[in-house]
């Protein structure tokens, strides 16, 4: 049994703009008349993005990662420890 969550997305399979989706409607028949060994799963390729950034950029953010948002964590966590310990 084939159950889809709308009649959209049945005729979404089935146009021709979407061939990405051709697969996915060939492994659902297959597994429906129990050929499981034809089921074909297709690789991808993996891009690589690198971040490239400016000579002083590297070390603000290291700056603001490693003291200040922690810093400012924790002075927010002892104000409020305290403004409770007060009541």
């Amino acid at each position: 049994m084939v159950v889809f969550g709308s009649p959209l997305q049945e005729a979404n399979l089935l146009s021709a703009s979407t061939f990405s989706n051709e697969e996915y409607l060939i492994n659902t028949l297959n597994t429906l008349i129990h050929k499981e060994e034809t089921v074909h799963i297709s690789s991808k390729t993996l891009s690589q993005n690198e971040l490239s950034m400016t000579g002083i950029a590297q070390p603000v953010i290291l700056v603001l990662f490693i003291l200040v948002i922690p810093m400012a964590l924790l002075a927010a966590g002892l104000i409020i420890w305290l403004r409770r310990k007060k009541l």
